[in-house]
């Protein structure tokens, strides 16, 4: 599986850490989406079948309780 095929979901409630992490992993050919908080994370998981979820702790307690 090459970079490009693996899609990657960043869930942080600070849009500069982000941002950050966002744009390291496209400078390694990884396609990334971000989400701010437990709800959207969810909603974006569902939608596009993300392989990889890095996910801020403090932020994602919420999307642990729900899942």
């Amino acid at each position: 599986m090459k970079n490009g095929d693996v899609r990657i979901l960043v869930v942080d409630d600070e849009p500069q850490m982000a941002d950050s992490v966002k744009q390291n992993l496209v400078e390694e050919g990884y396609s990334v989406d971000i989400a701010t908080n437990g709800a959207a994370a969810i909603e974006s998981f569902d939608q596009a079948g993300h392989q990889i979820v890095i996910c801020d702790l403090w932020c994602c307690r919420t999307w642990m309780a729900l899942k």
